[in-house]
């Protein structure tokens, strides 16, 4: 395909969008296409889930709100298609005025181990009764590829990731669009 060299972005030439403007657009149509497969998930936590000291945990406590495909289980999401996925994950943390509590996600390409998504942390301190927490990622998934949120503190005692009808956590994720195998 030509591109126009006299603009920042590559644009087609206009002989091109007459040649491929039709694959173009049914490509573009079937990355789209719901019905062919919309993915996502989301799932909030109901009750608290301990988190030790000074071990990065598995966030698994949560109950499903919605599910297409079937693919979160106890916390862990596995890719059922391959594209590019938006994640994100909340919690708030019980009241501890020591040591510092992290959330990030943790991506397992197939057949790989599992590696860290850079999240975010935040102190405890006097001030803080319930931090709040939040991780996002948009990353491109292989299909078996598997991600979950992980939580870690060290405090220097268990800290939970506490429920109160007030804090709602949540973990959810979607399929922004396909890509080529």
């Amino acid at each position: 395909m030509g591109t126009t060299t006299n603009r920042a972005l590559p644009y087609p030439e206009p002989s091109d969008l007459v040649t491929n403007g039709a694959q173009a657009i049914e490509d573009l149509a079937n990355a789209l296409d719901t019905d062919k497969g919309a993915v996502g998930f989301a799932a909030t936590m109901l009750s608290n889930q301990n988190i030790p000291n000074a071990a990065w945990t598995d966030l698994t406590n949560w109950t499903e709100t919605e599910d297409t495909h079937g693919a979160l289980a106890a916390g862990v999401f596995t890719a059922p298609q391959r594209g590019v996925y938006l994640f994100a994950a909340g919690i708030f943390w019980g009241a501890n005025t020591t040591g510092a509590r992290y959330l990030s996600l943790w991506r397992q390409p197939s057949g790989g181990s599992y590696v860290e998504v850079p999240g975010n942390s935040c102190v405890a301190s006097a001030s803080l009764d319930s931090p709040r927490q939040s991780a996002t990622a948009i990353l491109e998934m292989g299909v078996g590829d598997k991600i979950v949120p992980r939580a870690f503190q060290s405090s220097g005692a268990s800290v939970p990731a506490a429920y109160a009808s007030s804090n709602l956590m949540t973990w959810g994720g979607t399929l922004l669009f396909r890509t080529a195998s």
